[in-house]
């Protein structure tokens, strides 16, 4: 079974690997190395079967501008959303108390609706493309949007602080720590590598046991059928119909 830790500070995962490995810590070579193997230990254990981790989800606001269509996520607020990995959904907010959902369509479907472009004081579509998020039909009145999405996790370098490091504590050690000095033994930083692992992947199914079932996307069995594909993860429609609503 996978070694499991309590949480650790990021000055001991970034330097544990060192001492596993009998490295040392103070060149610089290695500790590039070192970072690499981090940073791709992580990715491996954030994208493990397109799992949503709880710990990847997030959301954020924005506001439209009178006939402006189009606005650069990472720029569009103060929340900035650069660590944005995917949109799960996205919310026209008509005010506090009242909101809808907005339907995603691709960017040639924008394109084609846009040159019949209307102004509305309700958008009821969106697309993403080159960063940017266009809406149609194109906003004429100030409403605040509502982006629900996954995140990237982060480079791992010598300036990471505690908050970058989002994995659980308890799996600190064993997705961090023991996934880079696998790789690193294996002399790759590919972090597909990391699933040859078996404690690293033993790890992984762990801390899926502990979470929803409705976070895995792989998971159609409680689906209505007809619904199945239609909705993204966090809006599942179940057997007896009810309806399984998360983040909002």
């Amino acid at each position: 079974m996978a070694f499991q830790a309590p949480q650790m500070t990021s000055t001991n995962i970034r330097l544990r690997p060192f001492t596993l490995l009998s490295w040392d810590n103070t060149d610089s070579d290695l500790k590039d190395r070192v970072y690499e193997a981090l940073s791709a230990s992580a990715v491996a254990a954030c994208k493990w079967n397109n799992r949503r981790w709880e710990f990847l989800r997030k959301d954020s606001t924005f506001p439209t501008v009178d006939g402006t269509a189009s606005y650069i996520l990472t720029t569009v607020n103060s929340n900035a959303m650069a660590d944005m990995d995917y949109v799960t959904s996205v919310w026209w907010n008509y005010s506090t108390t009242s909101r809808s959902r907005l339907d995603q369509i691709t960017f040639d479907q924008y394109t084609e609706l846009a040159e019949t472009q209307t102004t509305s004081a309700v958008s009821t579509s969106y697309c993403i493309y080159g960063g940017k998020m266009y809406f149609h039909p194109k906003p004429n009145a100030v409403k605040t949007i509502s982006v629900y999405y996954i995140r990237k996790h982060g480079l791992i370098n010598a300036s990471s602080v505690q908050a970058d490091f989002i994995i659980p504590g308890e799996y600190h050690f064993s997705l961090y720590v023991d996934g880079a000095c696998w790789l690193l033994r294996h002399d790759t930083v590919d972090p597909m590598a990391l699933y040859q692992s078996p404690s690293f992947v033993q790890a992984l199914e762990e801390m899926a046991s502990n979470a929803p079932d409705e976070q895995d996307p792989t998971n159609n069995v409680n689906l209505h059928e007809f619904y199945a594909r239609k909705w993204p993860n966090m809006f599942r429609v179940l057997d007896d119909c009810r309806i399984l609503l998360d983040d909002v």
